[in-house]
């Protein structure tokens, strides 16, 4: 069973913040996400955002059998680290984005090479499989995106 990397994105992913359900030290956090954005500190607000984003692999979001290509279709969570993935965000008319991605490895089936998993994971839109969300209790998912992406990162 080969391991490959795959390689998933989201670019600018505006989350649903619902303040009213959110305990003080996750309003806090979230406000100095935003304070720091407004005032030019990207960098530090997405460290602040990394630490809180978790990444999710659901393999039945595939259009056809994950099992096909991958030897484990096992759900899977993987934390975001500095390792393993970037995150970058900013203001939109005052509403935060976030632009995130990682690297994760997967165990393919023998038989299977490069070019076959390339179009296998683009045929079975295999991006729909993957998804970031946030631990925080102002979370409340994704209003949108400006799209997914999920590649193969090497081999």
């Amino acid at each position: 069973m080969p391991k490959v990397k795959l390689s998933f994105e989201m670019s600018r992913g505006s989350p649903e913040i619902n303040r009213e359900v959110a305990g003080p030290e996750d309003l806090a956090v979230l406000d100095r996400i935003l304070a720091l954005c407004k005032e030019k500190k990207s960098d530090e607000a997405a460290l602040l955002v990394r630490e809180g984003l978790r990444f999710s692999m659901d393999w039945a979001n595939a259009d056809s059998d994950a099992a096909e290509v991958f030897d484990d279709t096992e759900d899977m969570q993987v934390e975001l680290t500095a390792a393993n993935s970037s995150v970058e965000v900013g203001l939109r008319k005052g509403e935060l984005l976030v632009t995130a991605s990682i690297v994760f490895t997967v165990s393919v089936r023998d038989e299977v090479g490069r070019d076959e998993l390339e179009e296998w994971i683009e045929e079975n839109s295999l991006h729909a499989a993957g998804s970031f969300s946030g631990v925080w209790s102002w979370w409340d998912g994704w209003s949108g995106s400006e799209g997914e992406c999920l590649r193969v990162d090497e081999p």
